[in-house]
Formats: structure tokens, C-alpha cells, sequence
């Protein structure tokens, strides 16, 4: 049986009879008590039950821990869990119904590309940069690979990772201070200098602001998520002329 970790928007007793224990997570566990909860992870893995935060830190501590890549992880959304887990669930198709225990059990793994961060973070659905309490404007220089795609003033950054694309890219969104249009773009990587911001990942508020960060995906990390489903790929908005390489040309 696997290592069941519930949190507060869980109901933990959907688990009686199927395993001896769960794990209780209240409020925002220390990264101790994350690292040493993840080392009892045995082959049959863990089972979150909870919120999109919840996951967030389990994957976290397994990827600094250097076994993200292999225990296979199920995620059972809490009745009381937010939108943003709900959306989590959309997008990769993971059972949200009265049989989604059971799949938690009994699905296989899905070898998942994993986005991560400049300073051994991950990102598993969304990070935005903002200067909040609205979209003020701020200062930032920001590229995706090579390419520009923010110079000047800006209303916010979102970056979420692209499951579709065979996993190894990164959607951006840059949102204008005004009006305009949200340019899209689809790399490798992110990285943005920015004036001082509020830094949101997977839900989760950040106690400091930031001037920098960088996003990235490649080949050499990955995670396990039980009963997912690879989501179709996104035709990305391309940088400069309105080329498109990955459209489809209509042929006369």
C-alpha cells in the first residue's frame, strides 16, 4: 500500500480498511518534516489526497531528494480544495468522482516531464509574478530561450509547465499594464530581472518578493503521477513576424 498524505481539505476517512495510516499534513509542513515524510515512501509510493499545495511539496521533497523519477505518486483532490487543484485535475484528467481512490490505487504511472526553478523548486501547474493587490505595473526584462518577450513595463508573468508538447517546454504569459493583447510563447525556459514582485507557484503565496527567477524543463528530470492523461499539445504564439511554423498552412 502506499504512503497516504492527507491534508485539511481532505476527508481521511475515504481511506479506512485500505491502509493502516495517514499521514496528516495541517497548515504548511516544514521542509524537514516533508523530507523525512517522503524517505518513508516504500515501492507501492504515495498517495496525496488534498490540494494542489500539498502535491506541490511532496514532489518537491522528492525531487530534492532525488527520487521524484521513481515513486510513483497518486493525487486524490480534497472535497474543500481550491480551483487552481481543481484546474490541476482538468488538465491532466485525473479522476475527481467517488472511484478516484480506487484509480489512486490501482492506475499505473505516467512519466511526466518536470519544470523546475533556479533554486531547486518545481513547478507542477502555474507560477505568476505579479505587484499585487492589482496587476501594477512593473519593470521587467524577460526571455523564453532566445527570444524577448518582455522589455519594459509589464502587468504580470505566468509561466505553466507543457505537458502536451512531448513534456520538455514551458508556456509564458505575458500580460500587458493595460490594455493589449497577452503574448504567448513556448520554450525551454524563462528566465525574467524584474522590479520587486509577488511570486505565486502552484498556489502557493511566497513569504518574500523576488527580482528574478528562472523556469526550465529538459530531459533529465521527471515525475510519476498515477492515472494522468497527456493533455493535447498548445500551438504556441511565436515571438516576432506572425509566422507561425507549427500552423498547419492551408494548401490552394
Amino acid at each position: 500500500m502506499p504512503l497516504v498524505i492527507a491534508d485539511e481539505t481532505a476527508d481521511s476517512a475515504v481511506w479506512a480498511g485500505l491502509v493502516t495510516e495517514v499521514t496528516h499534513w495541517s497548515g504548511t509542513p516544514q521542509r524537514d518534516e516533508v523530507r523525512r515524510t517522503v524517505r518513508a515512501a516504500g515501492d507501492d509510493g504515495i498517495a496525496v489526497h488534498g490540494s494542489l499545495q500539498t502535491l506541490h511539496r511532496v514532489i518537491e521533497g522528492l525531487h530534492r531528494s532525488g527520487r521524484a523519477s521513481e515513486v510513483p505518486v497518486a493525487f486524490v483532490a480534497g472535497a474543500n480544495s481550491d480551483e487552481e487543484t481543481a484546474m490541476f485535475c482538468r488538465l491532466l484528467d485525473l479522476d475527481t468522482g467517488p472511484d478516484a481512490v480506487s484509480h489512486a490505487l490501482g492506475d499505473p504511472p505516467v512519466r511526466l516531464a518536470l519544470a523546475r526553478d533556479d533554486i531547486g523548486g518545481v513547478l507542477l501547474h502555474s507560477g505568476e509574478l505579479t505587484r499585487t493587490p492589482t496587476l501594477k505595473p512593473f519593470g521587467a526584462q524577460a526571455f523564453h530561450d532566445d527570444a524577448m518577450i518582455a522589455n519594459g513595463k509589464i502587468g504580470a508573468l505566468r509561466v505553466v509547465p507543457d505537458y502536451g508538447n512531448s513534456g520538455l517546454g514551458v508556456r509564458a504569459s505575458v500580460v500587458p499594464p493595460g490594455r493589449g493583447s497577452t503574448k504567448r510563447t513556448l520554450g525551454r525556459a524563462v528566465q525574467i530581472a524584474c522590479d520587486e514582485v509577488h511570486v505565486e507557484i502552484d498556489g502557493i503565496d511566497l513569504d518574500k518578493t523576488l527580482t528574478k527567477r528562472t523556469w526550465y524543463v529538459d530531459d533529465r528530470a521527471h515525475w510519476l503521477l498515477r492515472g494522468a492523461t497527456i493533455p493535447l499539445p498548445y500551438e504556441p504564439q511565436i515571438p516576432g513576424p506572425d509566422r507561425n511554423p507549427f500552423r498547419l498552412r492551408r494548401r490552394f
